[in-house]
């Protein structure tokens, strides 16, 4: 509810020098909670609605809105009258005051510590975003390893088909699967000497016989290493900034080496579909086709020839058809809004 000018209860007027050290988190958590439910500012019990002295240390704890609509006076410029929708949490260390004022409401009476406050704030945000985003996704470690363990088998097979179905294909039967379908399907079409290529079909999942793919497997197993190598403190909430930094990164790149294999593994599978081999099948029966060339997935087996008759089984594991594993979902955190206590960091980390 605006207003012309609020009715400041003397209470509100009174310096409260109850915050000896920093404020933790939870005071910004209170007063969000407290503004949410339409209290004015003035009114919550840590306030003090009093001038700051010109150029008076600060810190900003966290911010906080108001409900749309509202908007509060400021201690510092209109302790009287609505000034600011967006606020701060600020704690003036040498008085052991908070007050909650505009964004930019102290800038004048104190530029650079206005600046040096708002950094400030910036890096703690960032630091609670780093030990949020441990605490959620650590716990997860373990189903990565395992996800990764029961997709081993599935790669390395994948691995020895871009072998066989590559070099070991072009020495014994002269077919160079890759060359031949690397742009797609073509068939030839046109009269005499005026012939030209057109598409006839996409081919699915051509990662499999890639010659320049790495080995999937390798990709793997870089993954686990860079899981199971995590220098993991055993009390997260103790730990530097420094050392969460460097934790959060390792254990991030791990899990993103994961899910770009099992999105090579999952590519790679198409190929071997029954309806993806029919289509190149039937492409290959085609008079028009640029090559002959027959392939055909049965079961374990895919036949491949440049006809039926002269066609080479090649035995398929039974990895080939196991359901793909699934990696744990990660929460990306945002920093504000989290509130971490040393018990909580404690329960999670132990469990790891």
């Amino acid at each position: 509810m605006a207003l012309d000018r609020f009715v400041i209860p003397p209470a509100a007027l009174l310096a409260k020098p109850f915050f000896q050290d920093l404020p933790a988190w939870r005071i910004v958590e209170e007063v969000r909670a407290w503004v949410r439910d339409g209290n004015p500012t003035f009114t919550w019990y840590g306030h003090s609605h009093t001038m700051p002295r010109q150029g008076e240390p600060v810190d900003y704890i966290g911010d906080f809105k108001l409900p749309k609509g509202s908007e509060a006076p400021c201690p510092c410029c209109t302790p009287e009258t609505p000034k600011f929708n967006l606020g701060l949490v600020a704690w003036f260390p040498e008085s052991k005051l908070v007050r909650l004022m505009g964004r930019h409401c102290f800038r004048r009476l104190n530029p650079k510590g206005h600046e040096t406050a708002y950094r400030n704030l910036r890096d703690r945000q960032k630091g609670r975003a780093t030990l949020d985003y441990l605490l959620n996704n650590l716990p997860k470690r373990s189903q990565a390893q395992a996800a990764i363990e029961r997709a081993l088998p599935i790669a390395q097979h994948l691995d020895d088909l871009q072998d066989i179905l590559g070099y070991k294909l072009r020495a014994v039967l002269r077919i160079n699967l890759w060359q031949v379908l690397r742009d797609g399907l073509k068939v030839a079409t046109g009269i005499a000497n005026k012939q030209f290529l057109t598409d006839y079909a996409n081919v699915e999942g051509l990662r499999l016989i890639d010659p320049a793919r790495k080995k999937i497997r390798a990709s793997l197993e870089t993954a686990a290493r860079g899981l199971a190598d995590l220098d993991i403190p055993t009390d997260l909430s103790l730990a530097s900034e420094a050392e969460r930094s460097v934790l959060a990164r390792k254990y991030g790149r791990a899990l993103s080496i994961a899910r770009d294999a099992f999105s090579e593994i999952e590519q790679c599978k198409l190929f071997l579909s029954v309806q993806n081999t029919a289509t190149i099948r039937a492409w290959g029966a085609l008079p028009e086709a640029t090559v002959r060339l027959y392939i055909r997935r049965k079961g374990r087996s895919l036949m491949i020839g440049e006809t039926e008759e002269e066609a080479r089984n090649i035995a398929l594991d039974a990895a080939i058809d196991s359901p793909m594993p699934q990696l744990p979902e990660i929460s990306r955190c945002q920093g504000h809004g989290v509130h971490i206590t040393k018990a909580s960091a404690i329960s999670w980390t132990h469990q790891l």
